[in-house]
């Protein structure tokens, strides 16, 4: 995929992908367990916003998903839809400075791939 130290950009849309299915997984198994280790009255969020945090991780892994079948198929309404999905979790963990920074570098990546599919 990647040759001779440059990536192409389909490349960095396969890694926007990975690292929001992998970013997902880590931030939905560590809420869990945080969670789940502790008393739910004294976490700082409470179980309602617990399952706002859940269920914004999950769609965040469905859109990595749903990017990578839209590169791999070639369709750029699918890959589109996951684009907006893969920033769900972004948005809501925003306090965090390098995912941040992460999605908007590559997500002009990914609109440059989507102008010349």
């Amino acid at each position: 995929m990647c040759q001779d130290g440059s990536c192409s950009l389909r490349c960095k849309v396969y890694f926007l992908a990975i690292w929001s299915i992998a970013h997902g997984i880590f931030y939905f198994l560590g809420s869990v367990v945080k969670y789940c280790s502790s008393d739910p009255n004294l976490w700082f969020i409470g179980p309602t916003l617990f399952l706002v945090l859940i269920i914004c991780n999950l769609v965040g892994m469905i859109g990595g998903v749903l990017m990578i079948l839209g590169v791999k198929k070639n369709k750029k309404t699918v890959l589109i839809i996951g684009l907006v999905l893969v920033w769900v979790p972004t948005i809501f963990i925003i306090f965090l400075i390098y995912p941040l920074v992460l999605y908007i570098v590559f997500t002009i990546y990914t609109a440059q791939y989507i102008r010349q599919m």
